[in-house]
């Protein structure tokens, strides 16, 4: 049989562009997140002590964090509307990174359920030592789900961090405990409420806090398409049923009212918190979650002259709690400056074994 010649045509087909490569953000971009992190964090806690009368919290605790959640969502899709119009307000509800930054918000909200029971049971120097266990398990966990690991150099550091923020903490406890002894010689040291409990909760809240932070580093970047507010409101709406059922289910919320003894103070608090939770984000976008507990760290420093020197908390400057402070802020600067040094060294040691 005869072959047949076949004519072939060339088909035009259409070939979608690239995407061009997100650009990294500049060192002064990461140097601004990082400061405004810093400053936020610092005024969060006299924010929240503005709140107490007479030693405590009246107004009704999870209250704060579930008004938080509402103006986040509101802010977020604001944002998107404004910024990116309806397609970007479609955007928040893809149903792939809705489901993970929705599972991810759940447990930021038990992580909040988690730091109330704890609060219950400690004493703030207490909780406040223990929170410091952070450091060592945001390595931990960055491991275990990235596989980053931490040099021998790094691990020493962080130990030294966390012992440092540990001595600050014991000597801000001794010098009010000599305070105390001063103005009353007959004064007696109380317990400092270190119950199993409370202990149990505050470790539990830790473990929940880094998880969090190291998921969110992670599906953060992951998603990195997406803007900031569309991916804190994916966040927040599983964030904000979870608090509502522990309202429901703690009873006392709704038989007083969501909103009783709320003063001035509480909602200055509750902005702090709603700029706290949207400086973490960004820091957590751009940066990653080690530095973000760094960050924490360095915030001891700078709380301490903001409560130093504002009129409305009763503090006066001690030479040896400064420098206890001052331990802490070189512990963090030794820990981020050798993140570069081992950078520079396991590129070295990788180009020595290529050429080998």
């Amino acid at each position: 049989r005869g072959r047949v010649p076949l004519e072939v045509h060339d088909v035009p087909v259409e070939v979608a562009p690239a995407a061009a490569p997100q650009a990294a953000p500049s060192a002064l971009t990461k140097a601004a997140v990082l400061a405004f992190f810093v400053v936020t964090r610092a005024l969060h806690p006299p924010a929240i002590d503005n709140t107490k009368v007479d030693g405590e919290f009246r107004y009704e605790a999870v209250s704060v964090p579930l008004t938080e959640c509402v103006v986040d969502l509101a802010l977020g899709q604001a944002a998107a509307l404004c910024l990116g119009g309806v397609a970007a307000w479609r955007g928040i509800f893809r149903p792939k990174p809705m489901a993970v930054f929705s599972a991810i918000g759940f447990v930021y909200a038990f992580g909040d359920v988690l730091e109330l029971k704890s609060m219950s049971g400690l004493s703030g120097p207490t909780y406040q030592v223990l929170s410091q266990a952070k450091l060592i398990v945001t390595p931990s966990l960055l491991y275990l789900i990235k596989g980053t690991r931490q040099t021998l150099l790094q691990c020493i550091l962080l130990v030294l961090l966390v012992l440092s923020l540990c001595c600050y903490i014991v000597m801000k406890d001794l010098l009010a405990r000599h305070r105390a002894l001063q103005q009353d010689p007959s004064w007696t040291p109380s317990f400092s409420g270190a119950s199993s409990f409370g202990i149990s909760m505050a470790l539990l809240k830790i473990f929940v806090s880094c998880l969090c932070a190291v998921l969110s580093d992670k599906y953060m970047k992951e998603f990195s398409s997406e803007p900031i507010y569309v991916q804190l409101v994916q966040f927040k709406f599983a964030w904000f049923a979870s608090l509502l059922m522990v309202s429901f289910v703690d009873g006392t919320a709704w038989e007083r009212g969501m909103y009783h003894d709320w003063t001035v103070p509480t909602w200055l608090a509750c902005a702090s918190y709603t700029i706290t939770t949207w400086s973490t984000m960004i820091l957590l976008a751009v940066l990653d979650s080690l530095t973000k507990n760094i960050g924490e760290a360095g915030t001891v420093l700078l709380t301490y002259f903001v409560v130093i020197w504002h009129p409305a908390f009763d503090e006066s400057y001690e030479g040896e709690l400064l420098l206890t402070v001052v331990v802490v802020f070189l512990s963090a600067s030794a820990y981020l400056t050798s993140k570069g040094v081992v950078a520079k060294a396991q590129e070295y040691d990788k180009s020595q074994r290529q050429t080998a």
